[in-house]
């Protein structure tokens, strides 16, 4: 059977959760290009106790007269709850982690399957058996390798060429379930970690949207991860950011420009002296310096293990 000829009835039964982040939001819109329309939308809430506890419909605000308005500063949604109003799509914020209200809300939705892309919490078990068609992850790394919350770091960490995307079945194991569909791909030179998600979210949403249809039919190829090869790797530390001179010029980039949007600075230890980065502003790969840390003007040129980083720092070495 064609895709545009595919049964749609079931489509509307899937429920999407994710953050308000640039990786959740550029999936749901490759969904919706796709054709797979989510009845529902989740985005995580802060935690809380009492009455407030639990899943809320968000609203948009509405004028005086009772119309409801879209806030958005430009033409181009910002958040992945922005794409969901767009499209008329019912927006829930989450502030629970309790099976209980989670299943019974996907009950009173009608839930068949649910799809997640960056999801904070562990989902537990009563609320991943609730949907008959149970729940899928797009995650960003080939798994087995870089399980875990935050694999783009630790693929720029360990200063990888290649890593990709993965989409698999739910279990009570975090990122450990079967594997429905992969893509590898080469990872560019010098892109933040906003571009990083993006480029995440536009390889792996058709990948989501082809399992999400599969599930729904029956037809997937679901295959377990190889017990061999993977890893596991939590949130990163402080000392996580420090960059060792055994990195070559271009992973050290790489890595520098990836996590400019954490709020730990990268620090470089060469030669007794700590160079705290501010940004990276180019590398060379053959280049062999002169000295293990040169100082031009405001730019401090690295010899690395291989190639010359030039960072420009946010104090001066000391």
């Amino acid at each position: 059977m064609s895709k545009s000829n595919r049964p749609t009835s079931n489509r509307s039964r899937v429920l999407f959760l994710g953050t308000r982040g640039t990786f959740s939001r550029v999936a749901l819109e490759k969904l919706l290009e796709s054709g797979v329309r989510p009845a529902a939308v989740w985005v995580p809430g802060a935690a809380s106790s009492g009455a407030a506890q639990g899943v809320s419909r968000l609203h948009p605000p509405e004028t005086p007269g009772g119309r409801r308005v879209i806030p958005l500063t430009s033409s181009v949604p910002s958040s992945t709850a922005d794409v969901a109003r767009l499209m008329d799509i019912q927006v829930f914020e989450v502030r629970t982690r309790e099976g209980s209200v989670l299943s019974r809300m996907l009950g009173e939705l009608g839930i068949e399957l649910g799809c997640v892309a960056c999801w904070p919490w562990r989902l537990p078990p009563e609320a991943l058996e609730a949907p008959r068609h149970g729940f899928l992850n797009l995650h960003p790394s080939l798994l087995p390798r870089h399980r875990g919350p935050a694999p783009w770091f630790w693929v720029l960490r360990s200063g990888e060429a290649h890593t990709g995307v993965t989409v698999h079945r739910m279990s009570d194991e975090l990122d450990a379930g079967p594997i429905l569909a992969q893509e590898r791909f080469f990872v560019p030179n010098g892109l933040s970690g906003d571009e990083l998600d993006r480029l995440s979210g536009e390889i792996g949403g058709p990948l989501l949207a082809k399992a999400v249809e599969d599930a729904l039919e029956g037809t997937d190829n679901a295959r377990e991860q190889p017990s061999e090869g993977g890893s596991y790797e939590g949130w990163p530390r402080e000392q996580d950011f420090i960059i060792p001179t055994t990195m070559t010029a271009r992973q050290a980039f790489n890595f520098v420009r990836g996590v400019s949007e954490w709020r730990i600075t990268p620090r470089i230890e060469v030669a007794g002296r700590e160079v705290p980065v501010r940004e990276a502003v180019g590398y060379s790969e053959h280049e062999r310096p002169g000295a293990p840390l040169e100082v031009h003007g405001g730019v401090v040129r690295i010899a690395m293990l291989e190639g010359v980083l030039e960072v420009v720092p946010l104090r001066d070495p000391v």
